[in-house]
């Protein structure tokens, strides 16, 4: 509490100074192009440097292919999201139907990022990067679209609302509606299709990077122990991880990519163990991993397991150990793998909220494109209705993945 205190009252000084500053220099902020209005700050850079432009006109071919790519990508994603929509609401109709609680029937939930309510402050920081680079790549990519079909780029630049980065470019409206529709739907999908190469460019770093930085071990932490259970009079303890049960390891066959983003799966080896003697006497052979004064120390434990038994007794989540191969890695492993999977999560978030139909979308607005070229005003109209009930749809979704 006393960090977020910190960081309330650096946020406030903030806009307080930039807001005075303003005030007192507001033609200097003007000459540099800079608004400032309350906690909005937007600072606008009328011309693309001379290098870049002049390397996206002279390649616009290759280009061009690049966003005919991100036109499929986005399609993919599109189609990737009504699925999980779509899933999710028969997911939940199903719970209401047999009275179970809704947010069982959500298969993949789709939560809001609010700091201190669903995320903890503490991922602030992680989480504002990812959202920056995210934002600006998404941005730079239209840019980029809009230069190699020769619509003119009339301004671009860097914002910042409350705590929140944010990037934008502005093409010429007159350009852009003059442009092929096959020119204005590249435009329209090169945002998305960024923040897709970007989440699938963090997998790959993660899938490969961090298992040459780090000696990887998944398992699962016993976080309580029941008196008189059987791991309670084997002598398993609170705190220790079980990384292999009847030395198999709990993460045979188990990508790093996996465990990170279904940690879950770390259960299966315990549970098919213990499934596979329900009801019978046996001897269960746990492999733990524990910290003692900073070095990790490996141990076994023979659990007798009663036939009338059918749990362990262990309270147990999912872990990831990373041990660093050299002092540096082990000093930033942290923040490097809280950036990756921040990285991936936004890129992909953003990439699917913003391939859906949704009026303010980039999928919105190439939806209304496309109907209306195939039906005219009626489809204008159509593609209105459509994109109101997917909100709604979306609205459903994230309330029942919170309840």
């Amino acid at each position: 509490m006393e960090g977020l205190a910190y960081a309330l009252i650096g946020i406030i000084a903030f806009w307080i100074l930039i807001n005075k500053l303003h005030d007192v220099y507001k033609e200097k902020f003007e000459k540099l192009h800079i608004e400032v209005n309350g906690v909005f700050l937007m600072w606008k850079f009328k011309l693309l440097p001379n290098k870049l432009f002049n390397f996206i006109r002279k390649h616009y071919r290759a280009f061009r292919m690049l966003f005919n790519i991100g036109i499929v990508l986005s399609t993919i994603v599109f189609l990737y999201a009504m699925k999980i929509y779509l899933d999710n609401l028969s997911g939940i109709f199903g719970k209401l139907i047999s009275g179970s609680r809704i947010s069982e029937g959500v298969g993949t939930p789709i939560v809001p990022i609010i700091p201190g309510v669903t995320i903890a402050f503490s991922e602030l920081p992680y989480l504002l990067l990812a959202l920056a680079i995210a934002v600006t790549f998404h941005e730079s990519f239209h840019a980029i679209a809009a230069i190699s079909e020769n619509i003119k780029v009339e301004s671009w630049g860097l914002a910042l609302i409350l705590f929140l980065p944010a990037a934008f470019i502005e093409p010429s409206e007159r350009e852009f509606k003059k442009a092929k529709l096959a020119s204005r739907v590249r435009v329209y999908s090169a945002g998305p299709s960024a923040n897709v190469i970007l989440a699938l460019l963090t997998l790959a770093f993660i899938a490969f990077s961090i298992p040459a930085l780090y000696n990887v071990t998944g398992g699962l932490e016993v976080v309580k122990v029941v008196e008189g259970s059987p791991a309670y009079r084997g002598g398993v303890e609170e705190g220790s991880l079980i990384v292999m049960v009847n030395g198999v390891p709990l993460s045979k066959d188990v990508s790093l990519v996996q465990m990170i983003f279904m940690p879950t799966i770390l259960y299966k080896g315990l549970f098919d163990v213990t499934r596979q003697y329900e009801g019978l006497e046996a001897n269960i052979t746990l492999t733990l991993m524990r910290s003692v004064n900073g070095k990790i120390e490996m141990y076994n434990v023979t659990v007798h397991k009663l036939a009338n038994e059918s749990k362990l007794g262990v309270y147990i989540i999912p872990r990831i150990i990373l041990q660093g191969k050299t002092a540096i890695a082990e000093y930033v492993k942290i923040p490097l793998l809280k950036s990756a999977i921040w990285m991936f999560i936004v890129n992909i978030g953003f990439a699917l909220i913003n391939v859906t139909p949704l009026i303010i979308t980039d999928g919105g607005k190439m939806f209304e494109e496309l109907i209306t070229r195939l039906f005219g005003e009626k489809g204008k109209k159509a593609s209105l209705t459509i994109q109101s009930i997917l909100i709604i749809i979306l609205i459903i979704n994230i309330l029942a993945s919170m309840m």
